[in-house]
């Protein structure tokens, strides 16, 4: 099984890294996931991150 995350952020970068470093962590035996983060033009530099 394979699973799609979208994150959609604007100035979120703390809670973007975050978000991101917690899906990694999961147990994933039997699926497979992919992560798609779509910035809008945040002045955080939440893109870079």
């Amino acid at each position: 099984m394979n699973i799609l995350i979208i994150i959609v952020t604007w100035n979120k970068k703390k809670y973007v890294l975050n978000l991101l470093k917690s899906i990694t962590t999961l147990e994933r035996s039997d699926y497979s996931i992919d992560i798609l983060v779509v910035d809008n033009a945040s002045e955080d530099k939440t893109a870079e991150a």
